[in-house]
């Protein structure tokens, strides 16, 4: 299980599993999106990363797959 905030990036999933750093300076903490609906410029928080793959409608790569 990798719960975090998870984005769509052309059919690839962004992971991150601390905190995302803008290079305006922006942080983007995960636990102040843990277990929410809230969405920061596509990324969103999943409990698993099965959840996020099929939330954004991707295909799980093989080396990902358990």
């Amino acid at each position: 299980m990798e719960n975090g905030l998870y984005k769509n990036d052309n059919g690839s999933l962004l992971y991150a599993e601390i905190a995302i750093y803008y290079p305006d300076g922006t942080i983007i903490y995960v636990k102040d999106y843990e277990n929410s609906d809230k969405e920061y410029n596509g990324w969103r928080w999943f409990s698993t990363r099965e959840e996020a793959y099929s939330f954004f409608g991707v295909e799980i790569p093989d080396e990902l797959k358990k």
